[in-house]
């Protein structure tokens, strides 16, 4: 667990669950993304409670031991506030974004309460557009349409819209690393398996015992897994073009990833200059970089790296770090 949030440790996605144990003590999890695209659990942790005291304690002892949290760039979580508050506290390097799901989830529940059955449908399609709203200006349009229902309008604009809307709306959250996740369901996925076997009716020595039989399997499948993702051949659809040679570099799904930022800054506003394997972009007088970086993993020339694609944004408001682990 430690290695893999010492190699994957940009994103991380936060979330407690209760029902673990006798006791009622809540069990929070983090989770970290790895370089074929699976979730990994990186910490799990007791508390004696859910407040933002709570969860501080429980940071800044993740943090004692874990260093390499203080480089994470972005924690994704469901809209607890004391979960924020703690977050943004010892962690104050961090941008913290909400999980898209949970605030539909919740937008959705108040627009039945407070909107007239006709114009629910109507009202909650302006909502999706608010969150996957592509630019500030469409944004505020889409706001100005929520004034005629009163109600509602007072809700969002208490408790939505004073929220910094890089937390919830998609012209913000892409001006930070995310690595494509935009939810908690990863870590929603490990507390589901968890508590197959682990309930509340377990005494808190034995829910201890479990957690640590649980997360020693755990990692042995990882490592089951790394060595038959080294080992295996891999095929490719004959893909020549910009960007080819990572295939033989990073993993699949660590291409994916690399192809779709090139694609991305497919365009005329920006000039390339290439150095080995150092490129800058120039856009509007920022500069944009990112780096690529590998080293040997054994004998046979296997690779691995936990950072492997970074983009550098200079004069800026955010910098964007994506990496992503060799083959």
């Amino acid at each position: 667990m430690k290695s893999a949030l010492a190699a994957f440790h940009e994103v991380i996605q936060m979330d407690g669950t209760y029902s673990t144990n006798k006791a009622g003590l809540p069990l929070y999890g983090l989770v970290a993304e790895d370089a074929h695209g699976r979730g990994k659990l990186v910490a799990v942790v007791l508390t004696r409670g859910e407040s933002a005291l709570n969860i501080e304690s429980m940071l800044e002892r993740l943090m004692s031991h874990n260093k390499v949290l203080e480089q994470t760039q972005v924690f994704i979580v469901d809209k607890d506030f004391a979960e924020i508050q703690a977050i943004t506290k010892v962690l104050t390097q961090v941008q913290v974004q909400l999980c898209i799901f949970h605030v539909l989830k919740a937008i959705r529940k108040e627009v039945m309460k407070l909107v007239e059955r006709e114009s629910q449908r109507q009202v909650f399609a302006i909502i999706h557009s608010l969150v996957y709203a592509s630019s500030a200006e469409i944004f505020e349009h889409q706001s100005e349409q929520l004034q005629e229902y009163d109600e509602f309008h007072k809700y969002m604009s208490t408790s939505w819209l004073p929220i910094q809307w890089e937390q919830w709306a998609l012209f913000e959250r892409t001006g930070h690393v995310t690595l494509g996740n935009t939810t908690i369901n990863r870590i929603e996925s490990q507390f589901g398996k968890l508590k197959c076997i682990i309930t509340s009716r377990r005494r808190l020595s034995e829910c201890i015992r479990l957690l640590l039989s649980i997360l020693t399997s755990s990692d042995v499948i990882s490592m089951q897994h790394q060595y038959t993702d080294r080992c295996k051949i891999r095929y490719h659809n004959g893909y020549t073009g910009v960007g080819a040679q990572y295939f033989s570099l990073v993993t699949d799904y660590a291409s994916s990833k690399i192809l779709q930022q090139i694609s991305l800054a497919d365009t005329n506003k920006y000039s390339v200059e290439k150095l080995n394997f150092l490129q800058s972009m120039h856009v509007n007088d920022t500069v944009l970089c990112y780096y690529f970086c590998a080293k040997t993993y054994n004998k046979h020339a296997y690779r691995q790296t936990n950072k492997i694609l970074t983009w550098k944004i200079t004069n800026v408001k955010s910098s964007i770090r994506n990496y992503a682990g060799c083959s």
